[in-house]
């Protein structure tokens, strides 16, 4: 499913329909920068390595310049440990899960980005 978009007024109260957008991605988290663009970090979780990506909107958010979107982190060489995957937590977390994105414009304009990762269950 693409990532959704949705605005709100300025006391924050109201918001509009959310709406899709032309970014596939999963877990995300946008940062309004200082010229008005947003960058987004997202996962990409259906597509082989797992990928952490960022792309930037300068339209609200409502589409994404996927031509030039940053490959930040993937999952190349960790998605399988040498071991049996479970089904259930915790053992599930023996091969490797991710998620959690947050991300923030510092004063110099640049992002900065966190996300935890567990491996061989250690986070």
């Amino acid at each position: 499913m693409p990532l959704y978009r949705c605005l709100e007024n300025t006391d924050g109260c109201d918001w509009n329909t959310p709406e899709p957008t032309n970014d596939l991605g999963q877990t995300n988290w946008p940062a309004e920068l200082p010229d008005g663009w947003i960058a987004v970090i997202y996962t990409t979780r259906e597509t082989q390595p797992l990928v952490f990506y960022v792309a930037c909107s300068e339209d609200g958010g409502l589409s994404w310049n996927l031509d030039r979107q940053v490959h930040v982190w993937d999952a190349t060489g960790r998605d399988k440990i040498g071991v049996n995957s479970h089904d259930s937590y915790p053992r599930s977390h023996d091969i490797i899960s991710f998620s959690e994105l947050t991300s923030i414009v510092m004063d110099n304009g640049g992002v900065f980005c966190t996300f935890w990762c567990t491996e061989a269950s250690v986070t």
